[in-house]
């Protein structure tokens, strides 16, 4: 069975990164300024989205809150009109 946490294993590794991060390099479609400015430009767009994701569930929670609120208020209304109810009865 080969040993995989040798010496061999982490030049093999080394190797891999190495040989991985020049094929990156020759292969990139941009100039490193122009790479910059597409991943500011898709940074700004996935944080708009974001933003705009956060107030769309802000939203909706404040609507669910409110109206958890009035359908608490509403059942709150009704038990005390029982329980007025069956006082009166005794």
């Amino acid at each position: 069975m080969p040993d995989r946490g040798g010496p061999s294993f982490v030049a093999g590794m080394l190797t891999g990164a190495l040989v991985g991060a020049g094929l990156a390099l020759v292969l990139a479609p941009w100039s490193g300024e122009d790479a910059r400015d597409v991943l500011r430009a898709k940074a700004r767009e996935a944080t708009n989205r974001a933003k705009g994701t956060v107030t769309d569930i802000s939203e909706q929670a404040r609507s669910a809150v409110e109206a958890g609120k009035a359908a608490a208020a509403e059942q709150r209304a009704e038990l005390e009109e029982r329980h007025i109810e069956l006082d009166h009865q005794r």
